[in-house]
């Protein structure tokens, strides 16, 4: 599968990642795609492929994961799981709350100050000496994005920054917008977010191989809720290859009806159980102890999941409550006679999606069952008898597709990647409409329809009408007949506009729906009409003397530019005839016989100005953090990383102060301890790590900063390092002194050679070279005579560093003498040389010739040959050059001091 999906990245364009995150309710699970590698899972800290979605304030520090959860019955007010049902709403909405003390939470509720939203008193936070903080969901979640980020980057070593995150198709903008925030708190760039179950179907449409149309029903039980999705998949031509097609034809949800409320069910009847027994008579309930329920309520998921596999259960917990055990045994049948009541509710979401499409249970061609709700037996039995011969299956992996379909998403969305054709239509599940009302004149009143149910994301509708003064556009929101207004925008400027004497304004509005902010509007604007007298030049002057054929040519001339005018913008039929009168009056001869000057004549021109329109807006739902508001929860969330990773620091050095004095201990009696070190040494050592382990045991240790640790352990450390030093230097230096020796050795046979073999090496190069390898060498001699006298606890005569870096300067100045080039003859030289070959040749011909006229050409042959064979020699003795120092040098034993 993974190399199928391989397959889908055509070819990468770019270098970058993105992350596709299905943020559930209780468990996270995130896919990554990055160039040159396949889809990839993202593993939690004890590799398992999803991570809790849970987050603990503990001890001083935060805890995620398992970590986070195992705290919810010790600390059930500083340990959050289920977050998703708080973000995006008020923390007075009754509902939320109910369903919070039902799962049996014991947070300490705060309102947001601005929107009233859910925020938490945390405690055992270490921030800026704090002990109790108030700390937004927004944050919570934010928090644990982050945590999923590092993963990516401790996993894989990448930063990632953009990424789609999937929620269940019923979240309205505030919980879309909420989510959003928490993200950018995490540093995150949201690229997309997709509902759940149709990042599912983007998932099953890349397998699907059929090119035939085939619908599928997506059912989904997760943690929290239960959704329902009908999607329509087709292949269709475009451009000589197929493309897959998927479009999604309706969904429903319902909340609080997932794998928790079952959970919650099971918890209800052991709690029951443990009161009803004899030993708990006269003691309070076991509902009123937070700590008791929580430890029950994990107890009774892992006994659920136990009995999707198994008819019967043995129950057992140590130490439920006030020391008491609890054991019991359940049957499935007793386990599936507690939610009797809710199996309609399983089949309520498929008949809605099936009338909202006009559609019966015949028209699907395969039910898949996702979510890790939909392993309980009954309810695969209660679906697999509604559909009948309708397949019903899981043919996908039910925990991780939402996370693979938007991690496709995501490289789809991004521009690092080029990916296989597939064209997605969804939108929102309710239809939206606008209502226009004039500011000041309650008599002005449109209704227009946007958006109607599922329509595509991405689409627009435009909007235009006439009106001279300012507007208010209140946008609704309608879903199974409930109406509520989403936004108002608020368009200020157009009554200046009609101030200024132009025509009544014709207003342009075009709106765009988007995943991410549900209805956008995307540009407004307004054209008016500006109208100015243009002069008309005449060609002749006018006298008194008017001929009834000059007045015809002036009208004519006058027609001419009315049409002229009307071909730049079209008058009313009201304003041309104004033009008509005001051209006949100018017409009209004077009564007198005066010459007169020509009267100029005018006509009406048509000018279309376009002015953007200036709004506000009114959002009627809760709204996300503003950007002040996520600069100030990014410095809160800095502030616990630096708090822990001082808390860490601190951990870290108060270790390794108690580690070395517990191995001074341990080696203080070695022998070569005692030959590395005075008794001096050593008894200003034993002194000092009886002070630390003291100042350790103290009270003041449990306040202590770094810096005071860092300081003890610095003091030791620095008092136990030339110990150190004496000891591996002394471990190292015979095969450091073997190796400069066999080095000192080949360098000084180089050195003696170098007039033989390099003579063309100037003189002062050599004398630089000589000089360093004569110092180095002698400087070398005298360190070995005095190390001879030195014991071990005294510090040595040279440092092995201290040699490699002398050795290292005699070898740069060999190098440099390496590099320099044999010179090459002048062409001169060579045109010399050549010539007196030339004249010897001839001369040797000759005589050989007068004796014996065949040798001629044969010594001449055998000429060019020797030639050739020279230049030839010549080149190999180039290129051997090294090869022939180093031969010059060699030996046949190992060289020792007394060789230098």
């Amino acid at each position: 599968m993974i190399k199928y999906l391989l397959l889908c990245l055509i070819a990468i364009i770019a270098n970058g990642a993105v992350l596709g995150i299905d943020f559930g309710s209780e468990f996270i699970k995130a896919v990554l795609i990055s160039p040159g590698k396949s889809f990839t899972i993202i593993e939690n800290t004890t590799s398992k492929r999803k991570t809790e979605n849970a987050i603990a304030f503990y001890n001083k520090e935060r805890l995620y994961e398992s970590d986070g959860v195992s705290k919810k019955s010790k600390s059930p007010k500083n340990t959050f799981t289920f977050l998703n049902k708080f973000l995006g709403a008020l923390a007075n909405d009754e509902k939320i709350v109910e369903i919070s003390k039902q799962s049996y939470e014991d947070f300490k509720i705060e309102i947001e100050e601005r929107e009233g939203t859910f925020a938490f008193e945390v405690d055992g936070v270490l921030v800026e000496g704090k002990d109790t903080m108030i700390v937004k969901v927004e944050e919570l979640a934010g928090m644990v994005l982050k945590f999923i980020a590092k993963l990516v980057d401790f996993n894989h070593q990448i930063q990632i920054k953009d990424v789609v995150l999937t929620v269940p198709s019923e979240w309205n903008i505030s919980q879309r917008s909420a989510l959003k925030s928490a993200a950018q708190l995490a540093e995150l760039e949201v690229l997309g977010i997709i509902n759940e179950n149709t990042a599912a179907a983007l998932y099953y449409a890349l397998e699907r191989q059929d090119e035939n149309k085939h619908t599928a029903l997506f059912y989904n039980i997760g943690s929290y809720n239960i959704q329902v999705s009908l999607v329509e998949f087709q292949a269709i031509d475009s451009q000589k290859k197929k493309i897959e097609t998927l479009r999604v034809l309706a969904d429903y949800s319902i909340p609080n009806a997932g794998g928790q409320s079952l959970d919650i069910l099971l918890a209800n009847h052991f709690a029951k159980e443990f009161d009803s027994q004899p030993s708990r008579q006269g003691k309070k309930s076991i509902f009123t102890n937070s700590r008791a329920m929580n430890k029950l309520l994990k107890a009774s998921n892992k006994y659920k999941e136990i009995l999707s596999a198994n008819k019967e259960t043995q129950v057992y917990l140590e130490g439920l409550i006030d020391g008491e055990d609890y054991s019991t045994s359940i049957q499935r049948s007793t386990f599936e006679s507690l939610f009797e009541d809710r199996l309609q509710q399983l089949i309520d979401p498929i008949n809605y999606v099936l009338e909202k499409c006009n559609k019966t249970k015949e028209d699907i061609n395969i039910v898949e069952l996702i979510g890790g709700g939909i392993r309980v037996p009954k309810i695969q039995q209660i679906l697999a008898n509604y559909f009948g011969s309708v397949e019903v299956g899981t043919h996908l992996n039910g925990d991780e597709s939402m996370a693979f379909g938007a991690a496709f998403h995501a490289a789809n969305l991004s521009h690092s990647f080029k990916v296989r054709p597939i064209q997605l239509t969804d939108g929102f599940s309710f239809s939206s409409s606008i209502e226009i009302n004039g500011v000041n004149d309650d008599d002005y009143h449109k209704e227009f329809s946007l958006f109607g149910y599922k329509k595509k994301y991405g689409s627009t509708r435009s909007l235009e009408f006439t009106y001279d003064k300012n507007l208010r556009l209140d946008i609704y929101v309608e879903k199974d007949g409930q109406r509520s207004k989403l936004m108002s925008y608020h368009l200020n400027n157009i009554t200046n506009a009609t101030e200024l004497n132009f025509t009544k304004p014709e207003i342009s509005l075009t709106f765009k729906s988007t995943s991410n902010e549900f209805i956008k509007l995307e540009s407004a604007e307004m054209k008016v009409e500006e109208i100015k007298l243009i002069e008309i030049k005449p060609n002749v002057t006018t006298t008194n003397t008017t001929s009834s054929q000059d007045k015809t040519q002036s009208k004519n001339k006058t027609e001419t530019k009315e049409n002229e005018s009307t071909e730049e913008g079209d008058l009313s039929e009201e304003t041309e005839q104004q033009v008509d009168e005001e051209v006949q009056k100018i017409e009209e001869p004077p009564k007198n016989d005066e010459p007169v000057v020509e009267v100029p004549q005018f006509k009406k021109q048509k000018i279309i100005h376009t002015f953007p329109i200036n709004y506000t807006i009114t959002h009627h739902f809760v709204l996300g953090l503003n950007q002040q508001e996520i600069d100030e929860s990014k410095k809160i969330i800095k502030q616990f990383e630096t708090a822990e990773e001082n808390s860490r620091k601190l951990s870290e050095i108060k270790n390794k102060l108690e580690s070395l004095i517990y191995t001074v201990r341990e080696v203080k009696d070695a022998e070569y301890f005692q030959k590395a070190s005075t008794e001096t040494e050593r008894n200003e050592i034993l002194k000092t790590i009886e002070e630390h382990a003291e100042y350790l045991d103290s009270d003041e240790a449990w306040t202590a900063d770094f810096e005071k640790f860092n300081t003890k352990f610095t003091q030791l450390n620095n008092m136990l390092k030339p110990i150190q030093v004496r000891l591996d230097e002394a471990k190292a230096r015979p095969q450091a002194i073997n190796e400069t020796i066999t080095k000192l050795t080949d360098f000084h046979k180089k050195a003696n050679s170098l007039n033989s073999t390099m003579p063309w090496v100037p003189e002062e190069k050599k004398a630089k070279f000589l000089g360093h390898l004569t110092n180095t060498t002698d400087w070398f001699k005298s360190k070995l005579e005095e190390q001879e006298k030195r014991e071990l606890h005294q510090d040595p005569a040279f440092l092995i560093e201290e040699l490699k870096k002398k050795m290292d300067k005699v070898s740069e100045e060999y190098t440099k003498i390496k590099s320099i080039s044999k010179p090459r003859k002048t062409q001169e030289q060579k045109d010399e040389e050549k010539k007196k070959k030339e004249e010897k040749k001839q001369q040797n011909n000759k005589k050989d010739s007068e004796s014996d006229p065949t040798k001629g050409s044969k010594q001449e042959q055998q000429s060019q040959q020797d030639e050739k064979e020279e230049q030839q020699n010549q080149q190999q003795q180039d290129e051997n050059f090294q090869d022939q120092q180093d031969s010059q040098t060699q030996g046949d034993d190992d060289p020792t001091i007394e060789d230098l």
